[in-house]
């Protein structure tokens, strides 16, 4: 409906206006801290893309502004309600003008309610949608970011290092404790290296293989290893598996593994 398309781009600024002026008054803390032109400028980008949606078979401008918002101000820590209420703002003075307008003119707001709808509702799935989108790739951030520091090797004396590990272990984060091991042990050229798995709650047979293959690896470029912190379940759990310790030598806690590791890079302790 052509008329009512001239109507929503003749009357822009003054929608842009109230609307600005109602989001600001809002109890809406990302919104009202926005300066006026800033606020404005937003609301006016929507409304531009609104009227290209008006009449279209399927609302896609809107939509695709709403998207880029919303992993934006995902990123910034703004809530969707806050987003969903500005933009439902928006289009009720949109609504509440066009009643007005075309008090005695049905079929137009008709139209524009028919269209608002559909506007408005692709553009909240594809908001909610962004923010889904952002708050994955947030929680792998921080997984990834967990998962780095729960693997890192701790120097403690020259020659000697310590892998603490907490927490559940699985085939992913076992390879990554070998690389890691690996890594150190080239770099630093540690003589000994002290596996402390005191604080993993549970290990299985696959991930056991894991650690003795770790400690082998370990073993190949030189070095000692150490494991300490086994409790009587993982002990029943290689045992159970199978698993042939070999020379892996294993102590009951982290202070006989450190006493351990001194003695053999030749580190004497002294009393005070």
């Amino acid at each position: 409906m052509d008329r009512l398309v001239e109507a929503f781009r003749a009357r822009l600024d003054e929608f842009v206006t109230d609307s600005s002026e109602r989001v600001g008054a809002a109890d809406l803390p990302f919104y009202r801290a926005l300066p006026s032109p800033v606020r404005a400028a937003a609301i006016r980008k929507a409304f531009e893309a609104v009227a290209l949606d008006l009449g279209a078979a399927t609302p896609t401008a809107f939509p695709a502004l709403m998207r880029n918002l919303g992993l934006q101000r995902a990123a910034q820590g703004v809530s969707i309600t806050h987003m969903l209420a500005g933009m439902g703002m928006g289009f009720d003075v949109v609504s509440a003008g066009f009643a007005t307008q075309f008090a005695a003119d049905p079929d137009a707001v008709i139209f524009w309610e028919y269209h608002c709808g559909r506007i408005s509702y692709a553009g909240a799935a594809a908001l909610a949608d962004a923010y889904v989108a952002s708050r994955e790739q947030i929680m792998l951030a921080q997984a990834e970011e967990i998962l780095s520091l729960s693997t890192q090797v701790l120097p403690v004396l020259h020659g000697i290092a310590l892998l603490p590990l907490v927490g559940q272990l699985d085939s992913d984060r076992a390879e990554r404790i070998t690389l890691a091991l690996l890594t150190h042990v080239s770099r630093q050229h540690a003589r000994v290296v002290i596996i402390d798995i005191s604080g993993v709650p549970r290990v299985d047979g696959v991930i056991a293989n894991h650690l003795l293959s770790a400690a082998h690896a370990v073993r190949l470029l030189g070095a000692t290893p150490l494991l300490v912190g086994m409790s009587p379940d993982v002990a029943r759990t290689m045992v159970d598996a199978g698993l042939d310790l070999g020379r892996l030598t294993t102590l009951a806690d982290l202070e006989r593994g450190l006493r351990h590791a001194l003695t053999l890079t030749g580190y004497t302790l002294g009393r005070r």
